[in-house]
């Protein structure tokens, strides 16, 4: 089953990131995948994919240490956490 609403949120956290092209890492990435012949729409869910595993790892977690020592080191995850804490919150707390 899908939840329509989720993914749409999860494809604005993905495009946040390419527009303002910080972190440059997600705009290599999404280029290198539509190079390899992905479409555009496509190539946003697949690393809208992998964002998920990573949030529901930092869920599952649940360590603030953690949490911690991962905004400092990345910056991918600190753009994945601000999002994730400003409006996406509640929508996990309902799955």
């Amino acid at each position: 089953m899908v939840n329509y609403k989720l993914k749409t949120h999860l494809l604005e956290v993905v495009d946040n990131p390419l527009n303002m092209n910080d972190p440059v890492c997600t705009r290599k990435t999404f280029n290198r995948l539509v190079a390899e012949g992905f479409e555009e729409n496509e190539t946003k869910e697949m690393i809208a994919s992998v964002l998920t595993e990573e949030i529901f790892y930092m869920m599952k977690m649940k360590n603030t240490l953690i949490m911690n020592a991962m905004q400092k080191n990345c910056r991918c995850c600190r753009v994945i956490l601000k999002d994730m804490m400003t409006g996406m919150q509640p929508l996990f707390r309902n799955l």
